[in-house]
């Protein structure tokens, strides 16, 4: 896993003007900022790049690349293998990496040794934010060393668990993410910005398609919940307000964690509707008779992995499951065979959502989301990606909708509003840079006019 890397610089690839301008943003701040761009438009390339500008300054220097999950390791490692060739020693240090902490000791004493110049150690956020990691590059590089830190998804570093790993002593520090406020966390976001200094330059979806990202097609899939459901949700809703407001006066951790217990059962309801099913096959079936089941990315939760993957079986479509249950080895191969076609379709957990390059994909199916942005403002980008004779994509995003028979009180009415208001929002941002806005809106005025919440704003009912 350690050494010298065994390419030369093969990299033709050129600096876009936008990725420039951030580069130089960041020289410009003191080699210290935020790159918030869209997924797709080349945050790894750009940080690369930035890294490259730094050097210009340094002889010598030690780089730590963080990453959310073990599997974006090899993919960092290759193309920063690719951009500096035989420039740095290089290093991983994560559980699957062997004898790592040995490892990082010895290359680290070498640097502090003056024996190498430029180190280059990659790492995950488990890892990195361990006292057992920081306190070896403490020993060694508490000197003034120069010492730069490149962390992706950034969002993963507020949380609670990892944000032991943001150290003084990382003297040029760089975060990359589309999404880098944690979502209901503002202490946690609040911490990354403090320490980053700030977001330094902004690239979006809406200036990168059509030129650097492919437009995209966005068809919201209406479904209901039955009164099971429904019934289910709304003593869950009447619990949680209760629970809230007892909350606000005793914040111990028991009342806490109640309440995070109740919110995830009554968002388990609407990410696991019965109606999906049908409608899921349902799509399978108009995409199979059009011949479009190929590069076909599911999005599922682990309890509609089983009809998810038994829908694709009965239709006799070429499928492989992408979840943390894969060996690495074999994501690596799935996502081979998934580029090359061999497969038509992945279905995939939460372990897609973060970084991985697989620019093949035509067509998401999103049967499980949560309204938690980062979530599925990821899982948009990971479909828009530039891939040969790819020229639109298409997104089928599943809304679930309020009970239909439930009789509509001034209670029942609220809690009604408030489900659909969720679900609205997520709509609502896959709306505004959508090619088939007209379809879109169609498709869900009888439900805004309803409920009186709208994609513009006005007469949003509050959900307090």
């Amino acid at each position: 896993i350690e050494g010298l890397s065994k390419k030369k610089k093969t990299t033709k690839k050129q600096v876009r003007d936008y990725q420039q301008q951030a580069i130089d943003a960041w020289e410009n701040n003191g080699f210290k900022g935020i790159f918030e761009m869209a997924t797709g438009t080349g945050k790894t390339f750009t940080s690369l790049n930035a890294l490259k500008a730094l050097e210009k300054h340094y002889s010598r220097m030690v780089v730590v690349i963080v990453v959310p999950y073990q599997h974006l390791v090899p993919q960092w490692r290759k193309e920063f293998c690719e951009f500096f060739g035989y420039e740095y020693k290089l290093l991983e240090a994560h559980g699957y990496a062997k004898d790592w902490k040995k490892k990082v000791n010895e290359y680290l004493q070498e640097y502090a040794l003056n024996t190498i110049d430029k180190l280059v150690i990659f790492s995950i956020y488990d890892t990195f934010s361990e006292k057992t990691f920081y306190s070896l590059v403490e020993k060694y590089l508490n000197n003034g060393s120069n010492l730069a830190l490149i962390a992706d998804e950034v969002h993963f570093l507020g949380a609670p668990g990892f944000s032991h790993g943001m150290r003084s002593i990382y003297k040029f520090r760089l975060a990359l993410s589309a999404t880098p406020e944690r979502w209901f966390d503002k202490e946690g976001s609040e911490g990354i910005r403090e320490y980053f200094s700030k977001t330094i330059f902004r690239f979006g979806l809406k200036e990168a398609i059509p030129k650097y990202l492919v437009p995209y097609d966005y068809y919201p899939q209406l479904v209901y919940m039955n009164d099971e459901e429904f019934q289910k949700y709304t003593i869950l809703a009447e619990r949680i307000s209760r629970v809230s407001s007892f909350a606000k006066k005793d914040e111990s951790d028991r009342t806490n964690k109640y309440l995070l217990k109740l919110l995830i059962d009554r968002a388990n309801i609407v990410v696991n509707n019965i109606d999906k099913k049908k409608r899921f096959e349902d799509i399978i079936i108009m995409l199979k008779s059009k011949d479009m089941v190929k590069h076909l990315l599911v999005y599922c939760s682990p309890q509609q992995i089983k009809w998810a993957s038994e829908i694709l079986d009965k239709h006799n479509i070429i499928y492989n499951k992408f979840t943390f249950e894969e060996a690495l080895d074999k994501r690596e191969k799935l996502l081979l065979y998934f580029a090359q076609g061999k497969y038509k379709a992945l279905i995939a957990m939460k372990c897609l959502d973060q970084g991985l390059d697989i620019p093949s994909i035509r067509c998401a199916i999103i049967l499980a989301s949560s309204t938690n942005p980062m979530q599925y403002i990821q899982r948009r980008g990971r479909v828009l990606r530039k891939f040969p004779g790819k020229e639109k994509a298409t997104i089928y995003d599943f809304v679930v909708i309020p009970s239909e028979t439930a009789i509509l009180t001034k209670n029942v009415l609220s809690i009604e509003q408030k489900i659909f208001k969720r679900e609205l929002t997520r709509a609502r941002e896959f709306y505004e840079t959508a090619s088939n806005k007209d379809e879109v809106l169609l498709a869900l005025a009888d439900l805004m006019n309803k409920y009186q919440v709208y994609f513009g704003g006005e007469n949003e009912t509050g959900d307090k």
